[in-house]
């Protein structure tokens, strides 16, 4: 399974540099209510997007590419100069464009769209900008089918060939447990 955690804080760390600048630098919060409005300084806010994912690799095996969108959600007073959003973007591209986050394949622009006009809120833009990243999720159960008490045992592999060993139990302890 594809921690989403861990890739957003390495972006975020990434994205670091720009905060002595004058940059609020944040993960998405987990409420509504943690989220203040309106900005005051140029506001990078990191959170995941979404997943596409491609057809099985193995048959013998569920191992599929797993296409990982992280959007990056960009607020300023401006469009324009110095940490507008267009320099805002700018500034990002150059810390994200082919970051190396351990597990997944290198950062790539997506698109950078238009989020809101939030002209109540004191003016502020809001654009989007979403980064891709793949990553190889496989998950693998060795099941003993013809001994109902053997181990079952599930492995997950999200870094092109490392196998962790995610779960593991009986698969029955007793013949009434047994779904037929």
């Amino acid at each position: 399974m594809i921690d989403y955690t861990t890739l957003e804080d390495a972006i975020i760390a990434a994205l670091a540099p720009l905060v002595p600048a004058g940059v609020e630098l944040m993960a998405w919060p987990e409420t509504e209510a943690e989220y203040s409005r309106p900005c005051i300084k140029p506001r990078i806010s990191v959170v995941y997007h979404s997943s596409k994912y491609g057809a099985l690799i193995s048959a013998a095996e569920s191992t599929q590419e797993e296409s990982v969108s992280i959007q990056c959600y960009l607020q300023a007073q401006r469009l324009r100069g110095s940490f507008g959003i267009y320099d805002l973007k700018a500034h990002v591209l150059k810390y994200l464009l082919g970051l190396i986050v351990p597990n997944f394949t290198p950062l790539s622009a997506h698109t950078f769209e238009m989020a809101e006009r939030d002209a109540p809120m004191g003016g502020i833009f809001a654009y989007n900008l979403v980064m891709n990243t793949k990553a190889i999720s496989q998950q693998t159960s060795v099941n003993n089918y013809e001994d109902p008490f053997a181990l079952s045992l599930s492995l997950v592999s999200n870094d092109y060939g490392n196998n962790d060993v995610v779960e593991a139990w009986p698969a029955a302890s007793d013949p009434d447990d047994l779904i037929l």
